[in-house]
């Protein structure tokens, strides 16, 4: 366990000065940073050297220092101190996430700590992540990196933080199966999710084409979730932005469902295929694809309430 970690709040990196740090039990984060970039209310009480956190009716006050803490009035233990770090109150991750209503992922090669909350949006929807190619069909190869590996690893990262977020997650693959094309629209057609994410890794002859590019067809749902996609992957990972484009892809053809397939990047330029090689860089994209997915099914969600 490092003695420190990155924090993701929602979709979002916090500050990077800001990490969370390891305590006797776990990881401390700090309250006030954490709490407020969840839209819960944080107030510092001098006169009694306390932080008070404030979140649907909730009240919990923290004392530097201490293991105690008051919920409502009424006080509870924590696991280990409070500390102060750099003038920031850190309580343990746990009953933070907790009292702001969020669920804890760890990312254990990234060393990030990811808090979620469940979206509104996202109850009772079912989404389709596929990860593109598959067991002998290899996709984009660059050495002995193979697209297939890439693409599937994205997938499982970003189903970490959706399923925490509350959607109902479904797979075309969930190991280097092999699985073409007729047997992915099948699965397409018996589940009839509401939307489709396909995953996949790029390759050209020209080492110099770099950059992430989105696909839909024959669809403004698609067109739209495309674009949700490629902006959110883009801002992350700071990729070249290559558009979104219409494509004829059997996949996106023979889905019912909203769809779009990203291709995250280009195994055959150099630049490229060392970013792809870096779990955090592939840890970004996922963040992306997250952050597309709920902008994509918030929009949606507002469109239909009013």
């Amino acid at each position: 366990m490092p003695e420190e970690a990155e924090l993701n709040i929602n979709g979002r990196y916090l500050d990077s000065r800001y990490k969370a740090k390891k305590g006797q039990m776990g990881y401390l984060i700090p309250v006030r940073l954490v709490a407020e970039n969840m839209g819960a209310l944080v107030n510092w009480l001098p006169e009694r050297g306390a932080l008070v956190l404030t979140y649907k009716g909730t009240e919990c006050e923290f004392n530097v220092g201490s293991t105690l803490v008051q919920v409502n009035g009424k006080r509870q233990n924590l696991t280990e101190l409070v500390r102060a770090y750099n003038g920031h109150a850190f309580a343990p991750v746990d009953f933070v996430a907790q009292a702001i209503g969020a669920s804890v992922y760890y990312s254990e090669d990234t060393a990030t700590l990811f808090l979620v909350r469940q979206e509104p949006a996202f109850i009772g929807k079912k989404i389709l992540l596929d990860p593109g190619h598959g067991g002998e069909d290899w996709g984009a190869t660059n050495n002995d990196v193979k697209g297939k590996d890439l693409s599937l690893d994205i997938v499982n990262r970003v189903a970490q933080i959706l399923n925490r977020a509350g959607l109902s997650l479904y797979f075309t693959r969930q190991d280097d199966t092999s699985i073409n094309e007729k047997e992915r629209a099948q699965i397409i057609r018996n589940l009839r999710a509401d939307l489709l994410v396909s995953v996949h890794i790029n390759s050209s002859v020209q080492s110099m084409l770099a950059g992430v590019e989105a696909y839909f067809y024959a669809s403004w749902q698609g067109q739209r979730l495309a674009g949700e996609l490629i902006s959110e992957v883009v801002t992350e990972t700071k990729a070249v932005n290559r558009g979104v484009k219409e494509g004829a892809f059997y996949l996106l053809r023979h889905s019912f469902s909203p769809a779009a397939l990203i291709s995250c990047g280009f195994l055959t330029n150099l630049g490229e295929f060392t970013k792809l090689n870096s779990s955090k860089y592939r840890e970004k994209i996922a963040v992306g694809l997250y952050r597309g997915i709920r902008a994509y099914l918030e929009t949606q969600f507002l469109s239909k309430s009013h």
